[in-house]
């Protein structure tokens, strides 16, 4: 039969030597067989014997099926069957037996080889053992659904990003966070945002970033966001001689929302405990400013009538008078001097860079609960970039405090119903500007001007000193900029606070 197959192989081959087909066969690394059409063995090459232990004595004359174990189901055989008695090739895997009752896989190809009238006379048989290929296969699987599952278990969410940035694997909380946030970029999004705190670049990972997320008409929610570079040589043909590697970021968001709103709650109320030590070292500054405003009035008066008793000095009768005056005015000037030296500074704290908005929203936090109480209605629009400022947080705090409780202020009045309060920041000519502006009754042209002197005021009943607007414009002046009133703005107030950008900080 071998001779027959090697006769026909040889007349489409152009006539090589029969026995080099004989030699190829024999010599073949794979498991060949040549049975009939009722699988009955009639030839097995060297290979086949090493495969499964039997030798060729052994088996030739019986049938392939003493390979066969009962674990292939019976569908398998029913489909090979199929596709040979057809006269086509099949090609499968089965659980072979061999001579000492061990099993193993083989990775099996069937072809029905046909006579010159296209009749199927024999069948070819090559298979070899992947036992140890698919116990591989099955680890990494395993390993891979292992890693899939403690991914998907985690709380943070966990997405792999490749050298594009296109997301290429992600976990359940990674999906859950996108309908959650209605953002269906999140990758990008939350990179966004760490590249407005850190560099992102490949290579260079980061840690614990801290990013705002925030879904229309939905509370404010925190992420740390850390991100790791790894590279993973690629399974490309081109690759197998000469590696090529690609680039991925493993990016990990973990919600820090609540443990963000615990240390809100600890910082607001450490800010508040320092505003109301900072008020009342200014109602002290102002008590003192005030007593020294209302002595340098009668001091004048007395220097006054000392000039004029000096201009009649040839009178003696008057000289007693002269002496006593004079010693009034020089024990006042002492007391005042002594005022003076008690009044507290105000150049407490150092300079750094600060976000004017993040100063805004805790000022807005800060009076939350009187814009309640008085039915304000606050209109806040922050400019989306913004840069840096360089001051005293606390101080900066307080000129704004004072500008947003002037304008809620302005629109307490008896009977007042519109009461809206408009926030809004923008870079202007290297400068930040901070525009606050009311609806309220407005300042009169001719007071415009006069607000901003010591102890004046438009305001009625005790709390008000008159010093407000000259601690904000001392403040604005600390931090090189300025506050002034909009001429041109009506009905209500505009106040517009302008102060130099940083331009250390803003790089």
């Amino acid at each position: 039969m071998l001779a027959c197959l090697r006769g026909t192989l040889a007349s489409r081959a152009g006539g090589l030597p029969p026995h080099l087909y004989h030699q190829t066969v024999e010599q073949a690394a794979v498991a060949i067989s040549i049975t009939d059409l009722a699988a009955d063995i009639l030839y097995v090459n060297p290979a086949f014997e090493k495969v499964t232990g039997y030798q060729t004595h052994e088996v030739v004359g019986r049938n392939e099926s003493i390979l066969s174990d009962p674990s292939t189901p019976r569908s398998v055989y029913r489909d090979m069957w199929s596709h040979l008695q057809a006269k086509k090739t099949w090609e499968g895997v089965v659980v072979n037996r061999r001579r000492d009752g061990s099993r193993y896989l083989a990775d099996l190809t069937i072809v029905p080889v046909v006579d010159a009238t296209g009749a199927a006379t024999h069948y070819l048989g090559l298979h070899r053992d992947i036992t140890t290929l698919h116990k591989l296969q099955r680890e990494v699987l395993n390993q891979k659904g292992l890693i899939e599952s403690m991914i998907d278990a985690s709380p943070s969410a966990i997405a792999l990003l490749n050298g594009d940035g296109k997301v290429v694997l992600e976990n359940l909380a990674y999906k859950k966070l996108i309908s959650e946030l209605g953002i269906p970029e999140l990758s990008g999004y939350m990179l966004d945002r760490v590249r407005e705190n850190v560099t992102v670049e490949t290579g260079r990972g980061f840690e614990n970033v801290e990013v705002r997320g925030q879904k229309p008409g939905r509370a404010e929610r925190w992420f740390a966001c850390s991100g790791s570079w790894f590279r993973e040589r690629t399974g490309d043909p081109d690759s197998f001689f000469v590696e090529k590697e690609q680039d991925f970021l493993l990016l990990i968001i973990r919600e820090i929302t609540e443990i963000h709103r615990q240390q809100e709650t600890v910082r607001m109320s450490a800010l508040r405990a320092l505003l109301a030590e900072e008020e009342l070292v200014q109602g002290l500054r102002e008590t003192l400013l005030g007593a020294i405003f209302q002595m340098e009035m009668p001091l004048n008066m007395l220097n006054a009538a000392s000039s004029i008793l000096e201009r009649r000095s040839g009178d003696p009768a008057l000289d007693p008078i002269r002496d006593v005056l004079l010693q009034a005015l020089q024990g006042g000037r002492s007391t005042i001097e002594k005022l003076r030296g008690c009044v507290p500074s105000n150049s407490g704290g150092s300079f750094t860079p600060l976000n004017p908005n993040e100063i805004l929203r805790d000022v807005l936090t800060l009076l939350t609960p009187r814009l309640l109480t008085e039915g304000v209605v606050v209109d806040w629009a922050p400019a989306a970039k913004l840069p840096v400022v360089a001051g005293k947080e606390h101080r900066l705090i307080a000129l704004l405090r004072h500008l947003v409780e002037n304008a809620i202020d302005a629109m307490s009045t008896r009977g007042w119903v519109d009461r809206e309060l408009r926030i809004a920041t923008a870079e202007v000519d290297g400068a930040v500007e901070i525009a606050i502006q009311d609806s309220g009754p407005g300042i009169d042209e001719a007071m415009r001007f006069r607000v901003f002197e010591p102890f004046f005021t438009t305001k009625q009943g005790k709390g008000h000193s008159g010093m407000g607007l000259v601690i904000a414009q001392e403040i604005a002046v600390e931090h090189g900029g300025s506050v002034r009133i909009a001429l041109d703005y009506s009905p209500g107030c505009r106040v517009v606070v302008r102060l130099p950008v940083d331009q250390e900080g803003r790089s």
